[in-house]
């Protein structure tokens, strides 16, 4: 989805200078405050498939006002996606009967330092980014290496590859605001459901 913000809205030509055009959305982003200007998104850019099925349901920005700049919709998307990423959690939480005491984050978005900072001010939860460059082929190396002897089991081999990263903690301030637009957020999927474009 910030691909596609990217790509569609991004910056205009001869506009803010210096840095990659991703790190200045970022930079743009952080200026907004936590609410996105009253901006609210609904990641359903591609239907709805978990924690709610409905692959017909659409992406939405509401809370458009003249006001609104290009750093409130990057935002509102960052805060969408760590809005549904808290309700997978919680289901999960629900489902296995567990309780996460932090999260750990691989992959590309642990690049974007907004991102997650607003995943734990959203989840109020530690977040933390271990330093690693390929997640994946490791944790494949990881079960070829339990599969042939080289660790005993997997607690021996987290311990023998885990490097600690960065580690975002909760803003307590932005965490109690998160929460009351987390209640918000809820309405939207409701609300929208059935107001769909026709696929052309």
């Amino acid at each position: 989805m910030l691909e596609w913000f990217k790509r569609e809205v991004g910056l205009p030509a001869g506009g803010e200078t210096g840095g990659s055009e991703w790190a200045r959305l970022v930079e743009l982003g952080a200026r907004s405050p936590a609410g996105s200007n009253g901006v609210c998104f609904l990641p359903h850019m591609s239907g709805s498939f978990c924690p709610v099925l409905d692959p017909a349901s659409a992406g939405a920005f509401v809370g458009l006002r003249s006001f609104v700049q290009r750093g409130d919709l990057f935002r509102a998307i960052i805060e969408g996606l760590n809005y549904q990423f808290l309700d997978i959690a919680r289901g999960f939480e629900r489902v296995l009967g567990l309780t996460n005491d932090r999260i750990v984050a691989i992959g590309g978005p642990t690049k974007n330092r907004l991102w997650m900072q607003v995943k734990a001010d959203v989840s109020g939860l530690a977040v933390e980014v271990p330093d690693l460059d390929e997640a994946v082929p490791l944790g494949v190396a990881i079960l070829a290496g339990i599969g042939t002897g080289v660790y005993r089991d997997e607690r021996e081999a987290f311990e023998r590859v885990w490097r600690r990263g960065a580690t975002y903690e909760p803003d307590p301030a932005a965490q109690q605001r998160y929460g009351e637009l987390y209640a918000r957020y809820q309405t939207l999927y409701p609300a929208l459901k059935g107001f769909a474009p026709q696929t052309p």
